[in-house]
């Protein structure tokens, strides 16, 4: 089976216990990746080495998503140099489904490499039900999940963004190391997001609906959310509109093209679902 990598900040030991339960009842080994403390580590030297984005135009970077980008990047330098043929990542407020070992054998791995691809997003994103309708990410169908598991695996078309849980192929860690020394944006947006058009464009990404991780930033507080909302009180006004530079616009513009003749030709917005149960829904 293939490595099972987890984000984990030394202040946070709790979510590290609750995740390690959830797992060992599943019988599935973690490896605990010490997370990057935006509190204690952040610096020029951290921001130099992610690389920042044009902060007049598109808003300054947080600590909190320097330093996450650059645990992401630390563990894809871990696989790159491993004999691993894939890992699988998480961020410590995932909720695994009892199905998650259809997702890391031989059988799952032989599926990508049938339909080319190099990164799959396994998360589903706990949201409000209200709100549960508006993240719908577009897909094409590849193929059913091997494993007698209700799950289909789709070509990502669009952004999708959370890097809550992942599976990157040792192809895919190394393509992302040699073409991008920096990340530049918060990690989501370079892997996920098509209008960015950084690692979106090296990897050739898929998801998998339903999904067998739950992203819960509802049940534990995201660090990342109360890093912005400390950046916002520090710069009270201050607020940047990436889509007043053209170039972004121009961007956006291309990419609502690319997903209308995306669905021309037979792909989909994807209603999300998790193939566990969910917080408060039963």
């Amino acid at each position: 089976m293939i490595p099972v990598y987890v984000i984990n900040l030394d202040r946070q030991p709790e979510r590290w216990a609750r995740l390690s339960r959830n797992a060992q009842a599943l019988d599935l080994p973690l490896t605990r990746v010490r997370a990057i403390d935006r509190q204690t580590e952040f610096g020029p030297d951290l921001l130099r080495e992610h690389g920042q984005r044009d902060a007049a135009r598109y808003g300054p970077l947080t600590p909190g998503e320097v330093c996450c980008g650059l645990g992401h990047m630390r563990i894809w330098r871990r696989l790159a140099e491993s004999d691993a043929p894939a890992a699988l990542v998480l961020e410590d407020d995932a909720v695994i489904a009892p199905q998650i070992h259809a997702f890391l054998g031989a059988g799952f791995l032989g599926l990508l490499k049938l339909h080319d691809l190099t990164c799959v997003k396994l998360e589903y994103h706990h949201v409000a039900p209200a709100r549960r309708g508006k993240k719908r990410p577009l897909g094409r169908a590849l193929d059913e999940v091997p494993g007698a598991v209700p799950a289909r695996l789709y070509r990502l078309l669009g952004p999708f963004l959370g890097t809550g849980a992942y599976l990157l192929t040792r192809e895919g860690a190394r393509d992302l190391l040699r073409r991008h020394d920096r990340l530049y944006w918060p990690v989501d947006q370079f892997m996920f997001d098509p209008v960015v058009a950084l690692g979106f464009r090296t990897l050739r990404t898929g998801f998998v609906n339903p999904a067998p991780v739950l992203h819960d930033q509802v049940g534990m507080a995201s660090d990342l959310i109360a890093d912005k909302q400390d950046q916002s009180r520090a710069n009270p006004g201050v607020r940047v509109t990436p889509t007043r530079d053209i170039r972004y616009r121009l961007r956006i513009e291309a990419a609502g093209l690319r997903r209308a003749l995306h669905k021309v030709t037979g792909a989909r917005a994807v209603e999300p679902a998790f193939l566990g149960a969910l917080p408060g829904d039963d």
